[in-house]
């Protein structure tokens, strides 16, 4: 007869979810929170159990299982729009399939050595699998951050923009060539996309670029020469509980695949 210990299961089931999304974030460099990740890897744990005690239909398993992990990647990520979606959970999936081969290996490798007199695995060293699951995961985590962190060569950071009592959280690459500057007040210019725009104002992108209030208009040298954009001055940026003043503008000849825009490193020194 086949033991399964539900406290094992459901740690195991924990530690491996909470570090699929954890390198699932660091790679695609996506705005979270700690709490999203732990009620969501709970979530995902009792669901494991569910799965493995109780779903006697492979169908019902997979439909469960894809629905299951495009809820998480929903409520943990939010990603923004279709595109991005899909990017979130090749990944989520990629590293999945990659944790759980491992976590089946190591399994079978310490049952051979931790099994009773039934082939079961001994309650005396159940608690064996839990420890060696979590400190690799652990590991995991660190070399999968460094790696990663390595391999970007480039520079985030987490900010929150304030602007008419409105804030919006984004995450921002760090440039050290934009030195563009508001010819009046000499604030220096975060670029951003266009739907943090839209979302700030509270209207289409159409409208917004013809708003009078806080609008500026700067000019800039790209690489198709020179542009006069349009720019906001917000209330402050906040990054790392700091607050900067400075002007937001859209450039729609930029595209941001792993951020929300690029912020001057002259502006956080």
């Amino acid at each position: 007869m086949t033991v399964v210990y539900v406290d094992i299961l459901f740690l195991i089931n924990f530690s491996v979810d909470y570090i699929v999304l954890y390198l699932s974030m660091k790679m695609l460099h996506l705005r979270t929170t700690k709490l999203r990740m732990i009620s969501v890897s709970v979530l995902m744990s009792f669901y494991g159990i569910w799965a493995l005690l109780y779903c006697r239909s492979y169908l019902l398993l997979v439909v469960t299982a894809l629905l299951s992990s495009g809820v998480a990647c929903e409520v943990v990520f939010r990603p923004r729009g279709a595109r991005k979606m899909v990017q979130v959970l090749v990944v989520y999936y990629g590293i999945s399939a990659a944790m759980g081969g491992v976590t089946t290996l190591l399994s079978g490798i310490i049952g051979r050595f931790a099994s009773g007199d039934e082939g079961n695995l001994s309650a005396d060293y159940k608690i064996i699998v839990f420890t060696v699951i979590t400190l690799l995961s652990t590991v995991f985590i660190y070399v999968g951050n460094r790696l990663l962190q390595h391999r970007s060569g480039a520079e985030y950071v987490n900010a929150t923009i304030c602007f008419q009592k409105k804030r919006e959280d984004l995450i921002l690459q760090v440039d050290s060539g934009n030195h563009v500057t508001d010819p009046f007040s000499g604030k220096r210019v975060v670029f951003v996309s266009r739907d943090i725009v839209e979302r700030l104002c509270g209207i289409s992108w159409t409208d917004a670029k013809h708003l009078d209030t806080r609008r500026r208009v700067i000019c800039v040298n790209t690489v198709a020469g020179k542009r006069v954009l349009p720019a906001f001055n917000i209330d402050k940026l906040i990054v790392k509980q700091n607050a900067y003043e400075c002007m937001i503008a859209v450039n729609t000849e930029m595209e941001f695949v792993n951020c929300d825009g690029i912020v001057p490193s002259a502006l956080l020194k």
